[in-house]
């Protein structure tokens, strides 16, 4: 990512495969670049690292349950003066599980509440899945946040989400989703916000066509609603 003021760097790798009933995906990121300081001229150098761990395992029964666990790591930041930014922002897809459905966390660089920051995040995640029916999925999962650094007096613990999603695969191109979620504060949050946790019922339709002109493929068109 390059504009007027930065210059983002993303170098990274990603492993993924099967190995009998085990399933597994590795995905280390570095970045670097220049970043404006925060005060005064010049540019601050970027050294940033993080990435995800995801392992998982079908069992050979019926529903074909599978249990699955995650480790996600961004590095933080709390020396805004030291010439060096490192705070992890992950990539231009961070369309990811592993941050909840609740959007709550949109990826790994940290949270700000009221002008304090949380830098860098943990997330571990933990869940099973199920297959009631042929066409039908049904997930539990839970979702742990932690921040790598926090201002002096400010505990790192931002809060625990869980996600109950259940989908249904109408046809090849059409598939329906209702989940409920949960999201607990965790004690960084406890102090800065005076609403309680947040809980979302949603419901989304996708819907995927794709034609055939001249043997190219044209992808087709993805909507939903959500409340």
């Amino acid at each position: 990512m390059i504009d007027s003021g930065q210059k983002w760097f993303t170098l990274g790798t990603r492993l993924a495969g099967k190995a009998g009933r085990f399933d597994y995906e590795l995905e280390p990121q570095f970045q670097w670049g220049r970043v404006e300081k925060v005060s005064g001229d010049g540019r601050d150098l970027i050294r940033a690292y993080g990435g995800h761990l995801d392992l998982g395992y079908t069992f050979k029964l019926t529903w074909e349950p599978r249990i699955f666990a995650a480790y996600a790591y961004g590095s933080g930041d709390t020396n805004p003066f030291d010439g060096r930014f490192r705070e992890f922002h992950g990539s231009i897809f961070n369309d990811s599980y592993l941050y909840g459905d609740m959007n709550v966390i949109s990826d790994q660089s940290g949270v700000t509440v009221e002008k304090v920051h949380a830098s860098g995040l943990q997330i571990w995640v933990g869940g099973i899945s199920v297959k009631p029916l042929y066409k039908l999925d049904v997930t539990l999962r839970v979702h742990r946040f932690l921040a790598n650094r926090v201002p002096s007096g400010f505990s790192k613990d931002i809060g625990t989400e869980l996600d109950l999603p259940v989908s249904y695969r109408l046809t090849k191109g059409t598939s329906f989703l209702v989940g409920l979620n949960r999201f607990f504060r965790g004690r960084f949050l406890l102090n800065r916000l005076r609403e309680g946790g947040r809980t979302l019922i949603m419901l989304i339709s996708r819907q995927r066509w794709s034609f055939n002109l001249g043997g190219s493929d044209f992808p087709g068109k993805r909507f939903g609603i959500s409340g």
